[in-house]
């Protein structure tokens, strides 16, 4: 989804054309390469976290939900 989302940006941005290069842009291109990192890891780190936090409340014996991982971050 992350992938997806970035390439309909990158798309639209550029009227849809595909025979448009933007590689040949080396600034536009670190950018958006770096947004991608930044966004993508952003959202890995996160749900790890909430996966942490259940894998906690699974070693106390509590009750694990999808609410109660998210509720920690």
């Amino acid at each position: 989804m992350v992938t997806a989302s970035f390439v309909v940006v990158i798309a639209a941005s550029r009227g849809w054309q595909t025979g448009i290069s933007w590689a040949d842009d080396r600034v536009t291109y670190y950018l958006i390469l770096f947004l991608f990192y930044l966004v993508n890891y952003f959202i890995v780190v996160f749900f790890n976290m909430a996966l942490i936090h259940c894998a906690r409340l699974a070693f106390k014996g509590e009750e694990v939900t999808l609410g109660k991982g998210l509720e920690l971050v």
